[in-house]
């Protein structure tokens, strides 16, 4: 576009005011569980395909602002970064760099909330981004509009040039048109609107955002967020959907006269000509798979805790939950305080008889539509190559790799402590399978059945090299094969290799350390990480304010969900 540093200042006003805002309580109104459903909520369309806005403001003040503090320090680093880099005169410089520089201009120094407010933006506040028809509309409401019209005006003055306004029953309206796209920025008394349409539909567009043409529909009445939260034990700040039904029935020509539809024709787009075999068996698929969804589910002074995921109302989750398996040392100490961990619950053999039966479901029954042939190909494929999987990989039934502790200096490892332990329904098998590479490198290994560990010989090229490695422990029990190297590990090996009954666990977790991992990153590198770069040691400074995060996936009887667990660290004291 010839006015692409106008876009660039949407995009960074959104990153701007992603901190922002405040609860206006006077216009909210009452509902159950002590919360208010925010008044901008009736400018939401109910079948909106898509929604992220908060019922209550996200709780800011409760968390721990160190992250902030560092992340300010970045910012300033990356302005003074930029700026060495530019024009010494900036009347040489494009608007693309004015227009950054000038954003930096006015946010650098004030990422905490009182700089903030000065800003007219608060921590507290009510958003909203969402689908008027197919088109997004985003909507913030502010501490104190006039500040923040005055913040715009001085990005304006300092790029040289102002983005062109109308009125709009007699709200000024800054925008871009080109072509047939319409992007309109207005600050109101109380709030920040932005969005993006086609011309065709400004006008539906624009009186719908603004409040100024009714909803009869719309999220205040009918609140599918707020049913969303109570489903799956989120919390009342920002959370939101896709729906794919609704986005599938406009597209399949079912709907002609919905919002989404609508906005879907402004753009001069007919419906695909697809078959009704076709269009059954999309709208089947559609049905199958309703939602993503998204909200936080925790939030605590030092932590934040969100769910993500695919919602199913098929029988296909519940079939794959009876192929989950414990993860070995799920929740004990020492993965929780670990630099590293990665597990598996799965009893693999089981598993793959479930996908297995998908597959030879939908070979029975294929499907005819043409453009879904690939899901007969793939499940023809998958049916007949999962045979293929070697007998002891089968037998896993659980897997847990944690790296406990790790320093690198001067070339060399330092510190190691790691383990890896694999469950299986024959760890004989297991073992046997994969004896003859490990021997291959360490020579013969008298392993057997009782817990007792054998110590592998290294390499000596590789002992000579890292001389301070430790040696790896070998052991093996009925139900699992080990390898622990450190301290303690063989300890907590042995503590792993034991049977785990019907213990509950995701079926994948991943977790880190980030905090950790920057000082190793850091000590690794002669006079430190991005020595002399302010930007790169900014950076370093806010990855240090967070700690350990886990990632957890499981299957539930509705559908696929991601869990994710973020520390925040508390101010050194």
């Amino acid at each position: 576009m010839k006015k692409r540093w106008i876009l660039n200042l949407i995009m960074l006003m959104i990153m701007v005011v992603a901190l922002a805002g405040c609860r206006n309580k006077r216009r909210d109104q009452p509902l159950t569980d002590n919360l208010r459903i925010p008044e901008h909520f009736k400018n939401i369309p109910a079948d909106s395909p898509y929604v992220l806005a908060d019922i209550k403001a996200f709780p800011y003040d409760q968390l721990n602002w160190q992250w902030v503090d560092a992340y300010q320090k970045s910012l300033t680093s990356m302005r003074q970064s930029m700026e060495s880099t530019m024009a010494p005169d900036p009347e040489m410089r494009s608007q693309e760099e004015k227009l950054v520089l000038a954003v930096l201009d006015e946010v650098d120094g004030r990422m905490n909330k009182e700089g903030l407010a000065e800003l007219g933006i608060s921590p507290q506040a009510h958003m909203a981004l969402y689908g008027i028809g197919i088109f997004p509309a985003f909507r913030l409401e502010l501490g104190d509009s006039a500040k923040f019209e005055a913040m715009i005006a001085r990005i304006e003055a300092k790029v040289g040039q102002a983005m062109p306004t109308k009125d709009y029953n007699g709200i000024k309206v800054r925008y871009l048109q080109e072509d047939d796209v319409f992007i309109p920025i207005m600050v109101t008394d109380t709030e920040l609107l932005m969005g993006v349409t086609s011309t065709a539909f400004e006008g539906e567009f624009m009186g719908i955002l603004t409040g100024k043409t009714p909803v009869e529909k719309n999220l205040f009445n009918d609140n599918h967020l707020l049913a969303m939260q109570k489903k799956y034990g989120m919390l009342p700040y920002v959370s939101g959907y896709v729906s794919t039904q609704g986005v599938v029935s406009v597209l399949l020509g079912d709907d002609k006269t919905s919002l989404t539809a609508r906005s879907l024709a402004s753009l001069g787009e007919e419906a695909p000509v697809i078959s009704d075999v076709c269009k059954t068996e999309i709208r089947q698929l559609a049905a199958e798979v309703p939602r993503f969804v998204f909200g936080y589910t925790d939030v605590t002074k030092t932590s934040v805790s969100a769910i993500s995921g695919v919602e199913m109302t098929s029988d296909l989750p519940k079939r794959l939950m009876a192929a989950k398996a414990p993860i070995p040392g799920h929740n004990s100490e020492l993965n929780k305080k670990a630099l590293l961990t990665m597990g598996v619950g799965v009893d693999i053999a089981k598993f793959i008889e479930v996908l297995r039966a998908e597959a030879q479901q939908v070979g029975a029954n294929p499907y005819k539509c043409e453009e879904l042939d690939w899901m007969n190909q793939s499940a023809e494929d998958f049916y007949f190559n999962a045979q293929q999987i070697p007998p002891f990989v089968r037998t896993i039934q659980g897997i847990s790799f944690v790296l406990s502790d790790f320093e690198f200096r001067d070339n060399q490892v330092k510190k190691l402590q790691l383990l890896a332990v694999l469950h299986s329904s024959n760890p004989e098998e297991l073992w046997n399978a994969v004896k003859p590479f490990i021997e291959g490198m360490t020579g013969p290994i008298n392993l057997t059945n009782n817990g007792q560990a054998v110590a592998i010989q290294l390499p000596p090229d590789l002992t000579m090299t890292m001389p301070d490695l430790p040696v790896p422990m070998l052991s093996m029990t009925q139900v699992a094969l080990s390898l622990a190297m450190g301290p303690g590990m063989q300890d907590a090996a042995a503590a792993q290799s034991k049977p785990m009954g019907d213990k509950k666990t995701p079926i994948f977790t991943f977790g880190y350390d980030i905090s950790r991992f920057m000082t190793i990153i850091n000590d690794a590198v002669p006079g430190g990480f991005g020595a002399g770069d302010p930007s790169m040691e900014g950076m370093m400074e806010m990855y240090k304010s967070f700690g350990p995060s886990v990632m957890a996936f499981d299957i539930t009887e509705n559908g696929f969900f991601i869990n994710v667990d973020s520390t925040l660290l508390p101010p050194k004291q």
